[in-house]
């Protein structure tokens, strides 16, 4: 349970954040643009490069798992792992210790 609160507060300042972006960025941007027209365009790249992505990272997530595609390993900062985890559960192609099998197409 307490993992959903987790993820539930780290929703919700993602949330803040992005919208804080988009708000200062319009605002600024429409202070600093040539044209009213451009006043958004430093923020776009932000929404476009982030659906094309998705897809994408998913898939990757989906086939070698969470962690490994994120990149989060055994290291100095999680001491609490070491004695919970093992490496069969961080090597490439497994999920909880388990074989992914390879998709074929």
């Amino acid at each position: 349970m307490r993992n959903v609160y987790v993820l539930a507060i780290a929703q919700a300042l993602s949330a803040a954040g992005m919208m804080t972006v988009f708000l200062l960025g319009g605002i600024l941007g429409s202070q600093f643009a040539p044209m009213p027209q451009l006043a958004t365009l430093p923020v776009s790249p932000t929404v476009v490069g982030l659906a094309a992505t998705a897809i994408p990272a998913a898939l990757l997530m989906e086939r070698i798992g969470r962690r490994n595609a994120i990149g989060w390993r055994r290291s100095t900062w999680r001491p609490w792992c070491r004695s919970r985890c093992s490496r069969r559960h961080w090597s490439p192609g497994r999920v909880n210790g388990r074989r992914i099998p390879a998709r074929n197409g």
